[in-house]
């Protein structure tokens, strides 16, 4: 029999390492297999520890799968969260009514006895590093950020919510309790900007941009035509 079963294991893996595809699937089986078995084998070894202590509890056999169901959930790199549901045996279609809530409420005290074991055995911190660990996601305590990140604040100074938040000194802003520097003058110098200071060379400038043929005369330019005079008859 044993024969058998080794010629059947060897053609069976013949067949899924005929492509590289087929064996990387193959591999994942295998390995979720074996993985599985691992788990449960290591959670059922940790309740034979302590089964013990939970010989009293209602409903024993639904809260020792609660308790081996938390323990391989915290080997897996699960938290603390409880899962929605339980296990679909207990709502499924045959199983509702009150007798089957009074299981589910010690499947879940069963779990959470489980994950608290977990973590005392020092299962909670190995083998699988999740994102929870390297993001720091719902961590309860403040991130201390590297100095080179750090802003500094000023006392009396935070920002407000709904409050423009103002920006940082580059170098040019004045310390607090110094005088601001002057603003540069970006007017063109004097000799580029030189404004006539008087209506005679006012009327020169005129005289020299006028002397063009076809243009007004300076006359028209500078005084323009007055609007006609009504003259009311007298009755």
């Amino acid at each position: 029999m044993l024969r058998s079963f080794g010629k059947k294991f060897v053609v069976a893996l013949a067949v899924a390492a005929s492509g590289c595809q087929s064996t990387g699937h193959f591999y994942d089986v295998f390995d979720d297999c074996f993985s599985g078995c691992h788990d449960h084998m290591e959670a059922k070894c940790a309740w034979h520890r302590v089964s013990s202590c939970f010989r009293e509890v209602e409903n024993y056999h639904d809260f020792r799968d609660g308790f081996i169901a938390g323990y391989i959930h915290v080997m897996n790199g699960g938290g603390c969260c409880r899962p929605t549901l339980p296990p679909r045996k207990y709502w499924s279609l045959c199983n509702r009514g009150p007798d089957t809530n009074c299981r589910v409420i010690s499947w879940y005290n069963g779990w959470d006895a489980g994950v608290a074991q977990a973590h005392q055995d020092g299962i909670g911190g190995s083998p699988i590093v999740t994102a929870q660990e390297i993001y720091h996601t719902n961590n309860p305590y403040p991130i201390e950020l590297p100095e080179d990140l750090r802003r500094p604040v000023s006392s009396g100074q935070a920002p407000v919510d709904g409050e423009p938040v103002q920006p940082e000194s580059d170098g040019v802003q004045p310390d607090e309790g110094d005088l601001a520097p002057i603003p540069q003058d970006f007017a063109p110098p004097a000799e580029q900007y030189n404004p006539p200071a008087n209506p005679a060379a006012a009327t020169e400038a005129v005289l020299k941009i006028q002397n063009v043929e076809g243009t007004v005369s300076v006359e028209e330019t500078l005084t323009p035509p007055a609007p006609p005079r009504l003259e009311v008859p007298v009755q």
